[in-house]
Formats: C-alpha cells, sequence, structure tokens
C-alpha cells in the first residue's frame, strides 16, 4: 500500500521590489487545509495599502478555507457554495469587527471570537 500523498502543497510570499524600496510590509496572504478528501487553496492581494493591511488579507484567507471546508463537506458546489461562503466570511467579518470595537458579539470578548 502506497502511503505517499498523491500530491504535495507549498506557499510562499515576498514583497515586491516597490514595496521593499518604499519599506512597505508585504501584503499577501495564502491559506490551505485539507480535509475529508477535500482540498482548499486561497491566495489573497494585500487589503489596502495602510500599515498591518497584510493582516486583513491573512484574515480573509483563512475565513474562506475555514468556510469552504465546512460547505463543501455539506456537499456545496458552485454557484450555491460560493454564495454560501461570501455569507459566512461576511458574518466572521462582522463577529470579529464587534469584538475589536468593544461590542459584544454574542457575549465573546476578542480571544474567543470565532473566525468561522
Amino acid at each position: 500500500m502506497d502511503t505517499k500523498p498523491a500530491f504535495q502543497i507549498a506557499g510562499g510570499s515576498v514583497p515586491g521590489r516597490r514595496h521593499r524600496m518604499a519599506g512597505r510590509n508585504n501584503q499577501d496572504a495564502f491559506a490551505w487545509a485539507a480535509r475529508d478528501g477535500a482540498l482548499v487553496a486561497v491566495v489573497s492581494d494585500g487589503c489596502g495599502s495602510g500599515t498591518h493591511s497584510e493582516v486583513g488579507a491573512q484574515i480573509g484567507a483563512r475565513l474562506v478555507v475555514r468556510a469552504a471546508l465546512r460547505l463543501t463537506r455539506a456537499g456545496l458546489t458552485g454557484g450555491d457554495l460560493l454564495k454560501r461562503l461570501r455569507g459566512q466570511v461576511l458574518a466572521g467579518l462582522r463577529r470579529l469587527a464587534m469584538a475589536m470595537s468593544g461590542a459584544e458579539a454574542g457575549g465573546a470578548h476578542l480571544s474567543h471570537v470565532p473566525l468561522s
């Protein structure tokens, strides 16, 4: 029995020349996860040009991966998956924004806000 995976996945990102010259950070992100025979991989371009814009790209990539895995496990595909994915990611961002603003998100504090 062959125990090698069918393929391997790896990722990396470096700031571009202009970003390096301007002293800006790397604003891109990626995330992936595999579960129950499904693999979801996301690449996210930076979210704006402000300080710490890479955080938005990282959060977005992770939210999409987690939600997509849940939805594929539920059997959704195509347009149905994309529609539900959008709603779940926006809901995750909303919970995070409420927690960061000091507003309560279902009684959760920032350290306990689920991103997915």
